[in-house]
């Protein structure tokens, strides 16, 4: 059995390729977990599905699988903290003001949308 601190999905196969996992290739994090083929998320697919986990955006299933993961990682939990604090900051400011030149940054677009 894989160790939970252990990276499956980074290890090759003789084959060489990095996605090639027990014999068949690695799915999305949502299949991989739908399936229950191991509802255990390895540190890169919970960083895959961190912002829909602080969004709300994932099943029930989903969401255990992250809680749980969280639960033994401290550095998907501090990774966590990092993406709650940046989307806070990012959001609690005015909007930047648009550039000087937008005009002519609008007129070059619709231009190259014309041109095949």
């Amino acid at each position: 059995m894989v160790g939970v601190r252990e990276h499956a999905a980074t290890r090759t196969t003789t084959l060489g390729d990095p996605l090639f996992i027990h014999g068949r290739r690695s799915r999305t994090v949502s299949a991989r977990v739908h399936e229950k083929e191991d509802a255990v998320l390895k540190c890169r697919e919970f960083a895959e599905i961190a912002t829909a986990y602080l969004e709300g955006a994932l099943s029930s299933r989903e969401r255990l699988a992250a809680l749980f993961h969280l639960r033994l990682c401290g550095p998907c939990r501090r990774y966590l903290g990092q993406v709650r604090a940046t989307i806070s900051l990012l959001g609690s400011g005015p909007p930047p003001p648009p550039p000087e030149n937008e005009s002519e940054i609008i007129a070059l677009l619709k231009t190259a949308r014309r041109d095949p």
